[in-house]
């Protein structure tokens, strides 16, 4: 086993991990780094850390949303897909959707001005 000390915003942090990962550690430490220092503001260091992690988490997601997005645009390159990933016919059901409620809509307003 190795040995990584990190300095996570002016704190520092031992860290054991399996040989030849070193480097990846201390990479990965000085993004959590500069997450936590992008905070800003007084909180205590558990506050802070907990937020860096958020960001991070926020980030995840986000990229495994857009991963799962252009997966499948390659799983079916038949199906045009728009700019947030929603298909041609995802597009056609909401403009069905929308073209009826604004039937209702029209039918209730015709109906509340009779009265």
């Amino acid at each position: 086993m190795s040995e990584v000390k990190l300095n996570i915003h002016g704190k520092e942090y031992s860290l054991a991990c399996d040989p030849g990962q070193e480097q990846r550690i201390m990479d990965l430490g000085m993004y959590v780094d500069q997450k936590a220092t992008e905070l800003g503001g007084v909180m205590n260091e558990g506050q802070r850390l907990m937020l860096a992690a958020l960001m991070l988490a926020d980030e995840l997601f986000e990229t495994k949303d857009q991963l799962s997005t252009e997966q499948k645009k390659v799983q079916d390159p038949q199906v045009m897909y728009d700019e947030n990933g929603v298909s041609g016919e995802e597009t056609e059901a909401l403009a069905e959707a929308i073209n009826h409620m604004a039937l209702r809509i029209d039918s209730l307003a015709s109906r509340l001005a009779k009265v």
